[in-house]
């Protein structure tokens, strides 16, 4: 399981200049237990990527509002900037290594992500079959398609 740990920072909320712990939300929680679950499952790896903040957006509802009614901007419209890192990188370096390595017969990617096209190649140019999974994406690039040996798509409750 690729993924990042939530964020936990402290930052200065841009419009009531007020300090966001976000290491006090319930997402956090929930997150933090969701990763402490899976990294003590049978048969799970946990490889972490990071959560970086990049400052402060305004919500895309938020703007619409503001842009119709002309209304006053509120700390509710303000949401955090976080960017995950890292994690893509590790996963198209694992394919590579487990492919080249004649580690897996099949590698099962879980994404809608075109990124992964040049890890898929290799890893199909290396024998290994790729299975791409997209949870119901609907926009999920041609080529990403193309470079597939088989296609699920997965909905989700």
């Amino acid at each position: 399981c690729y993924h990042c740990p939530p964020y936990d920072g402290v930052q200065i909320h841009p419009l009531s200049k007020t300090n966001e712990d976000f290491s006090k939300n319930k997402t956090f929680t929930a997150m933090s237990k969701l990763i402490r679950d899976l990294k003590v499952t049978d048969n799970i790896a946990f490889r972490a990527g990071e959560l970086s903040f990049d400052g402060w957006v305004i919500k895309r509802k938020a703007a619409e509002e503001l842009i119709k009614t002309g209304r006053s901007l509120t700390a509710d419209d303000f949401a955090p900037d976080l960017k995950q890192k890292r994690v893509d990188m590790k996963i198209g370096l694992d394919v590579a290594w487990l492919a080249s390595k004649a580690i897996v017969d099949k590698i099962v990617l879980v994404t809608a992500d075109s990124d992964f096209v040049p890890a898929m190649k290799f890893a199909r140019q290396e024998g290994v079959q790729v299975v791409l999974v997209t949870m119901g994406h609907m926009l999920v690039k041609q080529d990403l398609k193309e470079h597939a040996d088989e296609l699920r798509s997965v909905t989700y409750p």
